[in-house]
């Protein structure tokens, strides 16, 4: 299986396909995203969207236009603000993203792509990814959720880079389960109430050149059964 190094993601290049608007051309983006077909763009303009989306089995993107701090998608305790799920491949710009229920962001099987991004105030994680689901988190934010800004678990991939997590109520970032990986790079992983990045459970990583202080419970803590598969590079602790 390829490390986390070589993660494949969604095309950096903005997508061939049409730009559906919201709320001009649709109300909601619940209702842009349903109707957007593989390589469209759902482009969405300021304002506080109260809902929560599903994307499965397509590949979009989903663009904030303007000033994030006047964009917000907030979901509700029910289920997360975004599902990812198997067959999709989801990319994400520049978008302010909130929820109160155990996910912000949870990603299942699928193919996720973070840039420019706010993710905040789970009751659980800020972002889950599990069930051999990939991502890649870029110059974002992770923070404020009450148990890990991160999650990944169960052979899923991630790379990490560039990104601050920080005030959350457990792990800047969890890495669990057998054949779950991480790249984590240039990153601020600071000011958590438990250990800046945990790896357990037969996971790998790689976590190199991150500035990792003023976590509770210290910079990083990896379990006895992954101890040679974690690489710890120069990193401020």
């Amino acid at each position: 299986q390829p490390g986390p190094a070589s993660l494949q993601v969604m095309d950096e290049d903005p997508q061939q396909g049409n730009q559906l608007r919201v709320p001009t051309q649709y109300r909601t983006v619940s209702e842009a995203v349903q109707n957007a077909k593989d390589g469209d763009s759902v482009v969405i303009s300021a304002g506080h969207y109260k809902e929560c989306l599903r994307v499965w089995g397509k590949r979009i993107e989903m663009i904030g236009e303007g000033s994030m701090q006047e964009l917000l998608i907030e979901g509700d305790a029910r289920q997360p603000t975004v599902s990812v799920g198997s067959g999709a491949a989801l990319r994400i710009h520049n978008l302010m993203l909130q929820g109160s229920g155990q996910q912000v962001i949870d990603v299942s099987g699928g193919m996720l792509q973070v840039e420019d991004s706010n993710i905040s105030g789970a009751s659980g994680c800020g972002l889950r990814v599990h069930s051999g689901g990939e991502v890649s988190v870029r110059r974002s934010v992770l923070c404020r959720c009450k148990q890990h800004g991160l999650h990944v678990a169960a052979g899923s991939r991630a790379k990490v880079e560039s990104c601050s997590l920080f005030e959350n109520g457990e792990c800047g970032m969890l890495i669990t389960q057998g054949r779950s990986s991480v790249h984590v790079s240039r990153c601020m992983v600071s000011f958590n109430r438990g250990v800046g990045i945990a790896v357990d459970q037969e996971a790998s990583a790689t976590i190199e050149d991150n500035d990792l202080r003023n976590n509770v419970r210290g910079p990083t803590s990896v379990g006895p059964t992954c101890s040679k598969s974690v690489q710890i590079g120069s990193n401020l602790t």
